[in-house]
């Protein structure tokens, strides 16, 4: 991997770390914090600039990030490192480049590859409930294909983790919602309805699709993708009937539900490392410039992305 793509990886870890000690209230893990400023700094340092095949991506970005993460004992469970890693470089390169959806959707093997780290039947720790690294890849799905064809990738990726059926269906549900709110501006409500609306037609069950628009009851755990989704779609709503202020303190203080509470924030629009990144002072004299450059192009992308939805 080019040196001075591997120097600006490790600043973005450092930076994200930092970044991570001051914002304790952030509904994320720092391991996911990590990841993600990773990516973005891979994005915005080579991708920009260089176009990478599948395969670039896996030997160049995926195999430093885990060379450099055990060095720094940033991760010492290989495991974890292959469920999050890869997901989340590629979610950050897709947020940059949706048009390679299309062309990664069509590679044998690359759903598997996205969520795991590993090839199809190679990954030892699959998953028996569902995490946020199938949830993260949705967010691009969601803004590279429309609301009907995002539903069968969102459909997809998570029948890859989720061992449930009415699982998946959900987060195709999900997929098909962010692709109204992110490529068509439609309201929140408009946007769920729209996407339950598909799903009923696909097999989503009339209990959850009751749950999905309000009307049920909430689930019982934040570790299961019916749970997750049903949680997150009620946190967006008291959230967009906020102001931003407040809708930042009912994201943020769902602590009890974080991959909820990320579900919410990509619906209404609240981009938590955005935000964490436009924070950081103007006369941080302790911010590397690189850095600085970095964080405010990441801020400045998802202000676009997002704004008025």
């Amino acid at each position: 991997m080019n040196t001075h793509y591997a120097e600006r990886v490790q600043r973005c870890f450092l930076t994200s770390a930092r970044m991570d000690a001051a914002c304790t209230g952030h509904v994320t893990t720092s391991r996911t914090r990590l990841m993600l400023f990773t990516a973005e700094g891979v994005i915005l340092a080579a991708v920009r600039s260089a176009t990478l095949t599948i395969e670039a991506i896996r030997e160049q970005v995926w195999n430093a990030m885990i060379r450099w993460m055990r060095t720094q004992s940033v991760l010492a469970d290989s495991s974890l490192i292959q469920r999050h890693g890869m997901c989340a470089v590629v979610d950050g390169i897709l947020g940059v480049r949706s048009e390679m959806m299309g062309a990664l959707l069509t590679c044998p093997g690359i759903l598997e590859i996205l969520v795991s780290g590993t090839p199809a039947g190679q990954n030892p720790a699959a998953p028996d409930m569902a995490c946020h690294e199938g949830l993260w890849m949705l967010a691009p799905v969601g803004a590279a294909l429309d609301a009907q064809a995002a539903f069968s990738a969102g459909q997809s990726v998570c029948a890859l983790i989720c061992p449930k059926s009415e699982g998946a269906v959900a987060g195709g549900v999900y997929a098909a919602a962010l692709s109204m709110r992110i490529r068509t501006a439609s309201s929140l409500e408009a946007s769920i309805e729209t996407a339950i609306r598909i799903g009923r037609s696909r097999g989503l069950s009339a209990d959850l699709a009751d749950r999905l628009a309000g009307s049920g009851d909430l689930g019982t755990s934040d570790r299961c993708y019916t749970d997750i989704l049903t949680s997150g779609f009620s946190l967006a709503r008291a959230a967009c009937a906020s102001t931003p202020e407040t809708a930042w303190q009912v994201l943020s203080g769902s602590v009890q539900h974080p991959e909820a509470a990320m579900v919410a924030a990509q619906l209404v629009g609240t981009d938590l490392w955005g935000m964490a990144a436009a924070d950081i002072p103007a006369d941080d004299t302790n911010l590397d410039p690189l850095i600085r450059e970095l964080a405010r192009d990441v801020a400045e992308r998802y202000e676009r992305n997002f704004r008025d939805l």
